[in-house]
């Protein structure tokens, strides 16, 4: 399972597009404000099974 943090898509503050490596990821408003109250969390990357961009976040992971 592959996660991203904030830091992975340059600590965007804007919902939409954002690039992870070859992937386009869907950032949502919700995400944003997760990231904010937890900046070193990171989310589960929901990839799509014929592997085609955009995909959403998943599930957030609290940083320890």
């Amino acid at each position: 399972m592959s996660t991203v943090s904030w830091k992975d898509v340059a600590s965007t503050e804007t919902p939409g597009p954002a690039s992870f490596g070859d992937l386009t990821l869907t950032i949502t408003e919700q995400n944003i404000a997760q990231w904010k109250d937890d900046p070193d969390g990171r989310f589960a990357v929901m990839e799509t099974p014929d592997g085609v961009s955009p995909v959403d976040l998943g599930k957030f992971f609290p940083s320890l």
